[in-house]
């Protein structure tokens, strides 16, 4: 792989390394520029959420973001500021939950 030299350009050395450097660089943007259409979106409701004018304007937005990440973001049902007790944590099923409701700035932190 060092013919006539390890450093030398033309080595088969330095040649794999550029290769695959490339390979791995073309895997990389592929899949961001293959998300970009799902984060623009995810932004547009973010904007939606916090620089909403009507409260209804901002409660779709964050119940859009809710929805596409559900199984990253638990939801409070009333999304108010003031969050329920323990025992009224109730899933859709009926069944009672044990996990708390999310914090709003790891919203922001996603999107």
């Amino acid at each position: 792989m060092c013919h006539p030299d390890c450093n030398s350009l033309s080595s088969s050395r330095r040649v794999w390394i550029e290769i695959d450097s490339q390979v791995l660089d073309a895997l990389l943007c592929v899949t961001g520029f293959g998300l970009a259409p799902w984060r623009i979106r995810d932004v547009y409701f973010w904007f939606l959420w916090r620089l909403g004018r009507s409260e209804q304007t901002r409660h779709h937005g964050l119940y859009y973001l809710a929805y596409t990440h559900c199984q990253r973001f638990l939801q409070a049902p009333d999304l108010g500021t003031q969050l329920p007790d323990q025992e009224d944590r109730v899933t859709g099923t009926g069944r009672q939950i044990c996990a708390t409701f999310t914090s709003l700035w790891k919203m922001d932190f996603v999107v």
